[in-house]
């Protein structure tokens, strides 16, 4: 090669020479022994990558080829030769690489190979770690001030490559306040507050271990809050009772505590005030300062009222006289004691109140009624009143004198009784005390004197006739009233002559109902029958061509009544038969039509017949069939298909989007403490490659690879609590706060890698409330008072009264914040279950229902049977008495005798149980309901009297008579329908005989019958009339 070729090859070789160097691309990869990085006492490799094939390498413990910090040279074919550097623990391979055992920490250095037959020179830098020591937090100050500055350092060992801070278990993440130094070392928190009161520790981590510092606690001196002293006033106690006043304010540290009364510091009182045997002298005003000598605040409560009352000693009512005549003036007067801040009058368990003809005096000490009546009447007291305790009075019982009125005799004349009939008349007025009664005859006394109530007397003559007058005095009103009967012979007791008795009466009602009920049953009859007649079919006047018979169709079952059927024109025609045919059985050539049977319509079909059955009846067929979709192209479904095809591909779109399924542990939601599992969906392809997941967008948490044994790397944002699951998911457990925020996943595929993320929300769980009140039952018309005591930091959302929310009105108030519920004059319906519920963020929960009982009654006293009752000598009667009261009401029962005045007689229980022996168990039973609780007392009283009693022998008998009118009209009746049928089965008398008629085929026109599964109307096959035929009855 000469000239220019020469020239040209030659360039090219040193133009080749220096291409050479290109694999100065390559590197060196560290492969620890075991990983994942090198550590004292392992081993690491140091390999060119890629692989190429070298005569001679040489490594060197140095950034740059130094003759003093040769390792080794290797030489192919050769094999190793030593340099200065060299431990013994290197060992070169024929590949060039590196292996170096033993490790140690001087053993970080960088490493420099060189290749020289291509020139190459490449270094790398090798780490060996340690296991970390443990590292201490140190700070100034653990007391820190309210809105000061906290800082904390981490004093750390070398070799550390991650520096985190904790605070009560929860990871500090830099940002607002708080704020890190390069390399996490130093902690500093700006404005600090309460809640930054706590454990602080500090971790540290390198690739092979990690480890964290002994807490120190930081505490943050604040307050003192406004200061508040419980129980809260004003407050009225009972002179000689004891007292205990407490001090509340929020402080770190504790605070001093100081107490003034009316203005005057005590001395050696701390947080507690304890006052015993109260005195006048310790009536006034009371407060409490609270100091905190670490901050240098000062705070006092706001001034206390206590007032002192004597205990109230039971009031006494008086009157110059308890009995009062009707019409005059009553005069009650309440001696009660000093301390008496309200004074009630009560009459029967009823507050009196001023107005009408109730008088009070200034103070209420006097009540005064003028005008007395009769409902004025009853039990009164006076109650007696202050902040600390109420006493009643016993009670006094007012009786008002009046009558006689309303005299009566309990048999109303004029009486008719027949000779020898034992009359007895009863006299009686309302009056009080019971009056007394004497008896004349046609205006004069009887002789002997009669003083009783009541007269027996049997009818001897007319002499024992005429009128007989009862008179009624009162002795302390002075009043006198007067009643008679006439008495005269006659047909019976007790009714006029020609009379009708009540039972009489009832049993005439009784037929006549019976009898109009039968005379509309057999009017509905008859119509009946004629509407049905009126159907006949109308004879043709023409002969219908016949059809051949057909195939024979026979019908499974009668005709149903219900079954709708259309009628066609009915012909007849005498069987052939020239002249009328003698009475008697049909002959073998004839047939007897025993019904109509149906035929097909719409379908004129001459070449089907239907065939005469045994005995004349023309089959029947069955209608079956079903409803067949339409074909998709006659009718408008094909369109419709094709639009709900494409609606559910759209839909299988939608339904293909992926997202993030949260399932917290436990369920129904995330939970500081608890535990939490985010999976992808819908679940990765087989084919991903890698996932990888991020806390806050940013902060890798750690890698999931399913190739090669499924293998996991943890980022920055792993804090130990994170594990992977199956199909890529993210557990997340010991929740915390700190933990609330978005998560990310990003799904890596060949080709195809996308993200998903969601939001999660962990909740604090909350303490449930209490409900707290005096006392859990209240008097109508009184004040509850219900507080809701809530965890700290919660606030009072509502309350509810059986599961229905309470809203402010004019009987319901709520303090602020909604802590207290005040109900002003509780009513019976206020009764029940309360809760209040309560909010912490987002997290909200009710408290356990607490059960108020309203005491109220007794009311609506009323006696069962109702009254008033005439009964029987010899009849037992049970009286029960009833009232509404809360609780339950002790009842007493009291009689007062006409016969006796004077005599009381008294029972306790709801039910008074007696037999009627005579006279003296007459008269009015008065019941008194009592209720212990409010004291309240209800009265209600009945009447009862010898009488016949319910049901007597007249209205047994009317009845009788009524059932047996009513028994005869029925027998009637029947006999008249029988007699009407039987009519209509004897044939009538004719000049012809009946016609026996047969089968005829149908005509053309009308078609063959209808086969099963037809959908034909069904008609009546037509029937042809002969010639002198005689129609009677056609029935359809």
């Amino acid at each position: 090669m000469a000239g220019p070729s020469r020239r040209l090859l030659l360039a090219a070789a040193v133009l080749g020479s220096c291409l050479q160097p290109a694999p100065a691309q390559s590197h060196i990869a560290l492969t620890p022994d075991p990983p994942p990085a090198p550590q004292v006492g392992g081993a690491v490799t140091l390999a060119l990558q890629p692989p190429q094939s070298l005569a001679v390498c040489t490594w060197y413990r140095a950034a740059e080829s130094v003759s003093s910090a040769e390792i080794l040279t290797y030489v192919q074919d050769k094999g190793q030769r030593n340099g200065p550097s060299y431990t013994g623990r290197e060992t070169g391979r024929p590949d060039c690489s590196l292996h170096i055992t033993g490790l140690m920490l001087n053993d970080s250095s960088p490493y420099f190979l060189w290749m020289p037959t291509t020139g190459s020179k490449i270094t790398v830098t090798l780490a060996v770690y340690g296991m970390l020591s443990q590292p201490k937090v140190t700070l100034p100050n653990p007391m820190v001030v309210e809105n000061r500055t906290l800082k904390l350092t981490c004093e750390a060992p070398s070799r550390t490559e991650t520096l985190l801070w904790d605070h009560d278990g929860y990871v500090v993440v830099p940002g607002g306040r708080v704020g890190l130094s390069p390399g996490n070392r130093t902690l500093t928190v700006q404005g600090v507050c309460r809640d930054d009161a706590g454990n602080y520790t500090c971790e540290v981590r390198n690739p092979v271990s990690h480890n964290r510092s002994h807490p120190v606690t930081v505490t943050v001196a604040y307050g003192p809050d406004a200061a508040t002293v419980a129980p809260p006033g004003p407050l009225d106690r009972a002179v000689g009772s004891a007292l205990g006043l407490m001090c509340e304010a929020g402080s770190v540290p504790a605070p001093r505590y100081g107490w003034f009364h009316n203005d005057t510091e005590l001395s050696g009182a701390g947080e507690t005030l304890n006052l015993t045997e109260l005195g006048w002298g310790q009536q006034g005003t009371y407060r409490c300062v609270v100091h905190n000598p670490v901050t240098g605040l000062t705070a006092a409560s706001r001034p206390l009222d206590l007032r002192l009352w004597e205990m109230l000693l039971q009031p006494k009512v008086i009157s110059s006289n308890f009995t009062v005549v009707e019409n005059r003036t009553l005069n009650l007067t309440c001696e009660a004691p000093p301390s008496t801040e309200t004074l009630l009058w009560d009459r029967d368990g009823s507050v009196l109140v001023p107005g009408g003809r109730v008088e009070l005096s200034t103070g209420n000490r006097t009540l005064t009624v003028p005008g007395v009546g009769r409902d004025d009447a009853g039990n009164y007291t006076c109650e007696v009143r202050n902040p600390i305790n109420t006493v009643r009075s016993k009670g006094v019982i007012v009786t008002v004198i009046y009558g006689p009125v309303a005299a009566h005799i309990t048999l109303t004349g004029p009486l008719h009784p027949l000779l020898g009939d034992n009359v007895t008349l009863t006299c009686a007025a309302d009056s009080f005390p019971a009056p007394q009664f004497h008896w004349s005859h046609n205006g004069s006394d009887l002789v002997p004197a009669l003083t009783s109530a009541v007269l027996s007397l049997v009818l001897r003559g007319a002499e024992q006739t005429g009128v007989f007058e009862c008179h009624a005095t009162n002795p302390h009103t002075g009043r006198r009233a007067t009643t008679s009967v006439s008495i005269g012979l006659g047909p019976g007791l007790g009714q006029q002559a020609g009379s009708l008795s009540g039972g009489t009466i009832a049993g005439i009602i009784i037929g006549t109902l019976v009898g109009l009920g039968l005379l509309v049953f057999v009017f509905y009859y008859f119509w009946g029958q004629s509407k049905r007649h009126s159907k006949k079919p109308v004879q043709t006047g023409s002969r219908t061509p016949v059809a051949p018979h057909g195939p024979d169709v026979t019908r499974s079952g009668p005709l149903k009544q219900e079954e709708e059927v259309s009628y066609s024109s009915v012909a007849f025609r005498a069987g052939g038969l020239q002249t009328p045919r003698p009475q008697g059985p049909a002959k073998a050539d004839t047939t007897v039509y025993a019904e109509v049977k149906k035929n097909s319509r719409g379908c004129c079909n001459p070449d089907r017949e239907v065939p005469a059955q045994p005995g004349g009846v023309v089959g029947l067929g069955r209608l079956e069939g079903s409803l067949q979709p339409p074909a998709m192209g006659t009718r408008p479904w094909g369109g419709i298909l094709l639009a709900a095809a494409v609606l559910g591909s759209c839909l299988l779109l939608v339904l293909a989007q992926t997202h993030i399924t949260v399932t917290p542990d436990p369920p129904p939601a995330t939970v500081v403490g608890g535990a939490v599992t985010l999976t992808p969906q819908p679940p990765p392809q087989p084919s991903l490659v890698a996932c990888t997941w991020y806390r806050a967008g940013e902060f890798e948490i750690f890698t999931h690879r399913p190739e090669g044994g499924a293998t996991l790397s943890h980022g920055p944002g792993y804090t130990r609590r994170e594990t992977g699951g199956p199909g890529c998911s993210l557990r997340l457990g010991g929740l915390r706060p700190s933990d609330s925020g978005p998560y990310t996943v990003l799904l890596g595929m060949p080709g195809n890698g996308h993200s998903i993320s969601v939001h999660l929300a962990v909740l604090e769980p909350l303490d449930p409330p209490a409900v707290t009140f005096s006392s859990d039952t209240m008097l109508e018309n009184k004040t509850l008072e219900l507080t809701c005591e809530a965890p700290e930091g919660a606030e009072t959302l509502r309350w509810l009264h059986s599961d229905s929310i309470l809203v402010p009105g004019s009987r319901v108030r709520l303090s602020p914040r909604n802590r207290t519920l005040q109900l002003r004059q509780v009513s019976r319906g206020d009764a029940g279950d309360y809760q209040c519920e309560v909010q912490k963020g987002i997290s909200h929960i009710r408290s356990r229902a607490v059960t108020i009982t309203v005491i109220y009654g007794p009311e609506i006293v009323h006696i069962i049977p109702q009254g008033p009752l005439a009964l029987p000598a010899g009849e037992k009667v049970n009286l029960t008495c009833m009232a509404d009261s809360v609780p339950a009401p002790q009842f007493t029962w009291s009689h007062t005798s006409h016969m006796v005045p004077a005599q009381t007689s008294t029972s306790t229980g709801a039910v008074l149980s007696l037999v009627l022996m005579g006279m003296e168990q007459t008269g009015i039973y008065k019941c008194c309901a009592t209720n212990p609780r409010t004291g309240f007392i209800a009265t209600t009283s009945i009447s009862i009297t010898l009488g016949s009693g319910q049901g007597g022998p007249s209205l047994v008998a009317g009845v009788v008579a009524g059932v047996a009118l009513a028994a005869v009209a029925l027998g009637g009746t029947l006999a008249y329908v029988l007699f009407r049928h039987c009519r209509r089965k004897t044939p009538r008398d004719s000049k012809e005989p009946p016609q026996v008629y047969e089968n005829l085929p149908s005509p053309a026109c009308m078609g063959a019958v209808a086969q099963p599964g037809s959908s034909l109307d069904p008609t009546y096959q037509t029937l042809q009339l002969g010639a002198g035929d005689l129609y009677q009855e056609l029935w359809t």
